[in-house]
């Protein structure tokens, strides 16, 4: 039970159960490196609005090629935007969960 507290509990709150049950078998250095990966590479909502409100909120969680398509369909992209406005948090929820089973898959491998 003593592994699971390398995990800060700002971070815990935004893994999915399966990342955190995962993490608790592993490691306290093992832990610590999906602490810093995490940190690293998740993505913030303050960030993520300032670039909608610039429309580039597509790049920054990598989608270049929808980022495009929205620039391609400027006429009906203000509604697009607009609609983005309200995905915004559930873009940054998936990213960052993507993100944790990333770390943690790639951890699994070089601890085996």
């Amino acid at each position: 039970m003593e592994q699971a507290n390398a995990i800060p509990s700002s971070i815990a709150g935004e893994l999915p159960a399966g990342v955190k049950e995962e993490l608790a078998k592993m490691a306290p250095p093992y832990q610590a490196e999906f602490v810093r990966e995490y940190k690293k590479n998740a993505k913030s909502p303050v960030i993520a609005y300032i670039l909608w409100l610039l429309g580039f909120h597509y790049a920054y969680f990598g989608k270049g090629r929808l980022l495009a398509w929205f620039w391609l369909l400027l006429a009906p992209a203000l509604i697009w935007l607009a609609v983005d406005g309200f995905r915004i948090p559930g873009m940054v929820r998936q990213h960052n969960r993507q993100l944790a089973n990333d770390i943690l898959r790639y951890l699994k491998t070089v601890s085996s």
